[in-house]
């Protein structure tokens, strides 16, 4: 999958019976991939943004300050 070979790995957070994994994409956007722990797999939904202000979920999981973007 692209996001996982050319993605850098931001942050995990959890939701109901989701995992969420953020990535940063080198064109400049954000990729949430969604994981059904429970059954195991990787759901077909994603959500793509570019805005800075659709990461105020991963507050508690990462420094946005500190987050090296390139």
């Amino acid at each position: 999958m692209l996001v996982w070979n050319e993605g850098q790995h931001l942050a995990i957070r959890y939701e109901e019976e989701d995992t969420i994994i953020l990535y940063y994409m080198a064109g400049k956007f954000f990729v949430e991939l969604y994981y059904d722990h429970v059954a195991n797999v990787l759901q077909t939904e994603l959500r793509t943004f570019t805005s800075s202000n659709c990461l105020e979920a991963y507050t508690g999981y990462i420094k946005l300050d500190d987050l090296a973007l390139d």
